[in-house]
């Protein structure tokens, strides 16, 4: 990738080409366990590790280390970016999940770019395929990508009925959205390498053989930008799940592209797996009459795009949200239709997510290419409903071919509420 190297020269911008890459993803990182004494853990998700038929052992690190900030360049051209900002520190936290025992690691690293739409870290991805990733031995490590969840953690993780963490998190530090990017390469690089900082045990860091990235809703556009511009060889491949949106720009004040402009959206081209997965909500509330473009399926062997149909945005609904005299209250507590979710139900979108995780193993294994996907239909620019009020088309589960009950797209809160 050819990037813009811009200087500055009294009060004007200097360009010229320059073969370089994204600032070294495989410049050193320090790597401490994150202070047990200071206050509990704020979790990464809602499916705790305890929980699962097979031992898992779950660990706490913070990662620092110093990054380069790129912008593009107005109007933004793909492949083009220009240095906003020079070795700028950050110190950060990653989850580490992993089987106990050495000899059940499949050889997968599942890097989540932990999503911060509440203004705290979820795992989405976790939380939808915790018992596949624990049933197949796969280790995966959440990362902390947003400033705003970051100034969560660092500000004593006051959330509802949740305990505050105290000073556990008093060291991080991210101010720039931009930083996620190479901040990220530099994580990778040291969960591939040997070096006695790799928080995973010894015998499966000599075992890791494939890194797979994945963010769900914005960071699952924070996952495009980072495959679009920032891909090197020890990834091996991306999964935007439930992307609502286009690529972010690559920091807080660079310039983007159009909603509807596809080279924003994720590449096709690339030498590695690359699945971009849309539910049914996604469609309805951010796609259709947001000016936003359906990426519809590629024959490139590399890029798969799937519509799931009567799948939910929404990850969870048997969660506690608040607490209420007490008593906690349940986000399906607040609606007043039952409540559908990827993860419990009635329509279980994890099976569709767990199947994409299997194939892009066997790609990377094998070179098996995964199935495509039938889109969900449409009819006068809405989606194609049968006489039930079920979606058409699309990646379909028995929920939808033999249905119970009609699946919306949205639900609507209790007046109560």
């Amino acid at each position: 990738m050819r990037l813009l190297l811009v200087l500055l020269a009294g009060l004007l911008p200097v360009a010229f080409l320059a073969s370089v890459t994204s600032a070294d993803p495989r410049a050193p990182v320090s790597v401490v366990p994150a202070p047990e004494d200071q206050g509990p853990a704020f979790p990464a998700g809602i499916r705790a590790v305890e929980d699962l038929p097979q031992r898992y052992a779950e660990e706490e690190y913070f990662v620092s280390g110093a990054v380069d900030v790129w912008t593009y360049g107005s109007p933004p051209v793909p492949g083009e970016l220009f240095l906003q900002d020079v070795e700028q520190p950050y110190t950060t936290r990653i989850v580490v999940r992993r089987p106990v025992f050495p000899w059940r690691f499949n050889g997968t690293v599942v890097v989540e770019w932990l999503n911060s739409s509440a203004g705290f870290d979820s795992a989405p991805a976790w939380d939808m395929s915790a018992e596949f990733f624990a049933r197949s031995g796969i280790v995966w490590v959440g990362v902390s990508v947003s400033p705003m969840s970051i100034a969560f953690l660092t500000d004593g993780c006051n959330y509802m009925s949740q305990p505050s963490c105290g000073t556990r998190y008093a060291a991080l530090s991210m101010p720039e959205s931009g930083q996620a990017y190479e901040m990220v390469s530099q994580i990778v690089t040291l969960l591939r390498s040997a070096r006695p900082e790799n928080p995973l045990p010894w015998r499966l860091r000599r075992r890791v053989r494939r890194v797979f990235h994945v963010g769900q809703s914005q960071q699952a556009s924070d996952v495009t930008t980072y495959a679009n511009e920032f891909h090197f060889e020890l990834n091996d491949g991306y999964f935007m799940q439930a992307m609502a949106f286009s690529g972010k720009p690559p920091s807080s004040g660079s310039p983007s592209f159009g909603l509807s402009d596809l080279r924003g959206y994720p590449r096709t081209d690339l030498p590695v797996p690359v699945v971009r997965a849309q539910t049914e909500t996604d469609l309805v509330l951010f796609s259709f009459g947001a000016g936003r473009a359906r990426q519809l399926d590629s024959d490139t062997p590399s890029f798969r795009y799937y519509e799931l149909a009567g799948v939910a945005h929404n990850v969870v609904h048997e969660v506690e949200v608040l607490s209420l005299d007490g008593e906690p209250v349940l986000l399906g507590d607040l609606c007043v239709l039952p409540v559908n979710s990827g993860g419990d139900g009635p329509v279980f979108g994890k099976y569709i997510y767990n199947a994409i995780w299997r194939n892009m193993e066997r790609q990377v294994r094998s070179g098996i290419e995964p199935p495509h996907g039938e889109p969900i239909q449409m009819e006068s620019g809405q989606i194609a409903r049968d006489v039930f009020g079920n979606a058409l088309g699309g990646v379909r589960l028995t929920a939808l071919e033999v249905p119970l009950a009609s699946y919306a797209p949205q639900n609507d809160p209790k007046p109560s509420c």
